[in-house]
């Protein structure tokens, strides 16, 4: 399997409903308070949903669900970009 980053950009700015996963784990962090650790939960979540929906269309693979979910997870933290060169 090859990985393609227009696939996780796609993701991330699509997210679910037209919302991004950023401004959606944002949202659901202000709804519910959470800080810490648990927002990194909600956001693996909304990264996992996100992803999930994307393939569902796309077509669907176990491993490339759980490729791009890390993937969209750690761009949507900052982890990727801030390793990336």
């Amino acid at each position: 399997m090859q990985i393609d980053f227009t696939v996780i950009e796609t993701i991330l700015v699509s997210g679910i409903g037209g919302l991004g996963v950023r401004a959606l784990t944002a949202q659901i962090k202000k709804w519910l308070g959470i800080k810490g650790f648990w927002v990194y939960l909600v956001s693996l979540g909304v990264c996992a949903a996100a992803t999930a929906a994307y393939l569902f269309a796309a077509g669907w693979n176990w491993l490339a669900f759980a490729i791009y979910t890390a993937f969209v997870f750690l761009a949507a933290n900052g982890w990727y970009q801030a390793t990336k060169k």
